[in-house]
C-alpha cells in the first residue's frame, strides 16, 4: 500500500518528527506538510490521509467536516497534547476517523498511519482509556449494534480459533503491536477484560461455530 499523507500541525517538534518518521516508512508515497488552509484546500484532493492537531485546525476555523467535503475518501487522523475526555469525544464525533497523542512512540504513530490509511480506526491506549471505555462514543456499527470494523471482526474469529497475536499479525500482515490495539479495543467495545470474552461474543453472533471453539483454551 502506497499512501500519500498531508500534515497540517503548528508545532515545529511534531512537524519534524512526523516528516523524519515518514522518510523511513516504505508505504508512506509521497509526505506533505501545509502551512495554511489555503494550500491544504488546494491538494488535499490528492491525499490518502490528512494529519491534523484538532486544536490548530480549529484555530482556523475550519472543521472536519470541511475537510471531508473537499475530499471525501480521505481519511483524518488526529494528532494532540491530552486532552479532555469531553475534547476527545467532540472531536470523533465530528468526524475525526483516529485518534492519537504528540507522545505517542514512533511504532504507535506508524501503526496509526498505516491502519487509518487501511480504513480502519486507531486509537492509542490514552484516548481509548477515556473515551471508547467510559463513554461508548456512537460510531459506524457493523456487528449488532457495535462499533465493530470488518478488520475487527476478522481478529475476533482467528482470536476465538485460537490463533496469538503473532500469528494473527503474521496472516494480516500487520505487526503485533497493532494487533495488541486492535485487541483492546475490542474488548473496550465488547464490555469484556479477557480472551473468554472475545470468545463468547463470536460464539453469540455466530462468527465462529460453538462445537469446536467455545471449549478451547482461552487466557
Amino acid at each position: 500500500m502506497n499512501i500519500k499523507v498531508g500534515v497540517f500541525v503548528q508545532d515545529y517538534l511534531i512537524q519534524a518528527g512526523l516528516s523524519v518518521l515518514a522518510n523511513h516508512l516504505e508505504f508512506i508515497e509521497s509526505y506533505q506538510r501545509f502551512k495554511s488552509v489555503e494550500g491544504l484546500e488546494e491538494h488535499i484532493h490528492h491525499l490518502d490521509l490528512i494529519i491534523v492537531d484538532v486544536v490548530y485546525l480549529e484555530e482556523h476555523d475550519m472543521k472536519i467536516a470541511q475537510l471531508k467535503s473537499w475530499n471525501e475518501n480521505v481519511k483524518v487522523l488526529a494528532i494532540t497534547q491530552e486532552q479532555t475526555k469531553t475534547f476527545y469525544s467532540y472531536a470523533l464525533a465530528k468526524g475525526v476517523d483516529s485518534y492519537i497523542l504528540n507522545c505517542c512512540d514512533a511504532r504507535e504513530i506508524t501503526d496509526a498511519i498505516n491502519t487509518t490509511a487501511g480504513g480502519d480506526r486507531f486509537f492509542c491506549s490514552k484516548v481509548l482509556r477515556e473515551v471508547m471505555i467510559d463513554n461508548r462514543i456512537d460510531l459506524q456499527s457493523t456487528c449488532q449494534g457495535l462499533n465493530i470494523s470488518e478488520r475487527e471482526s476478522e481478529i475476533i474469529q482467528l482470536i476465538a480459533k485460537g490463533h496469538t497475536n503473532k500469528q494473527i499479525a503474521d496472516q494480516l500482515f500487520l505487526s503485533s503491536h497493532t494487533i495488541t490495539t486492535h485487541r483492546k479495543n475490542i474488548m473496550a467495545k465488547l464490555g469484556v477484560n479477557n480472551t473468554a470474552g472475545i470468545v463468547m461474543f463470536a460464539v453469540k453472533e455466530k462468527l465462529v461455530h460453538p462445537n469446536k471453539y467455545l471449549f478451547s483454551s482461552v487466557n
